[in-house]
């Protein structure tokens, strides 16, 4: 699964970065950033396509499931039934996204106990998130957007650590995935697959991450 990750970069950082990669000029006013601990039910910087345009804003971190009470739950949507679940296979022809990160965090079992592990590429650079995101009304009767992140089976990097990983989307694909259905057709087995583990990096973080409260720095520092 995907439960916590980051995007610890700057304000400029992240414009370059949407302007190069997403022709996006237009940013929202207030984009909080660096973060370094993102926890689920939190806003989350994504980019959809409104047909014309890709365009940046906050997410929701958690699927809409139509319970008033719960109406973000489910944080993560398997690659593999996804295409079998009504709800997610409507996002996935109609309302994909992709949401930005630089790093992700997962707790590997050992004997003595769960350990996090901080993954990324071996660039460090911003990368994309596979997502997909519905509309639901909040408690006050407001309309709210919720996404989840796809997961597929692990690459060698992440086999030592969690029987699942994030989907993250090679550059080549980013244009197609953030597309309608019926401007471009997917095929999920072509996207939803394990990103190349050469490109990526694994090591040990401290228990600080472990409370969502806790979003600096300390987070990133290797385990000793």
């Amino acid at each position: 699964m995907c439960g916590r990750y980051k995007l610890a970069v700057s304000e400029d950082e992240l414009i370059e970065h949407v302007r190069l990669e997403y022709d996006i000029e237009n940013l929202i006013p207030e984009l909080s950033l660096p973060r370094y601990n993102i926890a689920p039910g939190q806003k989350v910087l994504a980019i959809v396509n409104d047909g014309t345009k890709n365009r940046l804003g906050y997410l929701t971190w958690g699927f809409p499931i139509g319970k008033p009470d719960e109406p973000h739950a489910l944080i993560n949507a398997k690659a593999e039934t996804i295409e079998e679940k009504p709800s997610f296979a409507s996002a996935l022809k109609n309302h994909r996204c992709v949401i930005l990160a630089n790093g992700f965090y997962e707790w590997k079992r050992t004997d003595h106990g769960k350990i996090p592990m901080h993954v990324s590429l071996k660039t460090g650079e911003i990368f994309a998130f596979a997502g997909i995101w519905a509309p639901y009304w909040n408690a006050q009767g407001q309309k709210e957007y919720g996404c989840a992140i796809i997961t597929t089976t692990p690459n060698e990097v992440m086999e030592p650590i969690h029987h699942r990983m994030p989907v993250i989307l090679p550059k080549e694909k980013r244009a197609a995935w953030l597309m309608k259905a019926s401007a471009t057709p997917i095929h999920s087995k072509d996207y939803l697959t394990p990103y190349d583990a050469s490109s990526m990096v694994a090591f040990e973080v401290s228990n600080y991450v472990n409370a969502a409260a806790n979003d600096d720095e300390g987070c990133v520092i290797p385990r000793t």
